[in-house]
């Protein structure tokens, strides 16, 4: 389950929340971080912290990343 959103500066990248629902609670229990391209498309890599995803998306930005699950052809892989 996709919990929250954030946008990555001003590179179009999205640094999403990646979890599961805690049944009693209601609440996400985070289990790592991913990123989205512009198109909402999630990029095959889970990062542990939200500071590791986004130091990702702006290295995908300055144009040393991989491309996106759909670029690639292939399904992401859930960790």
């Amino acid at each position: 389950m996709i919990g929250n959103a954030w946008p990555v500066d001003d590179t179009g990248y999205s640094v999403l929340e990646w979890g599961e629902l805690d049944r009693r609670t209601l609440s996400l229990y985070v289990t790592a971080y991913i990123v989205a391209d512009r198109r909402g498309d999630q990029l095959p890599d889970f990062h542990a912290s939200r500071a590791e995803a986004e130091a990702a998306a702006r290295r995908l930005a300055a144009g040393a990343g991989q491309a996106s699950c759909s670029e690639k052809r292939q399904s992401c892989q859930k960790p």
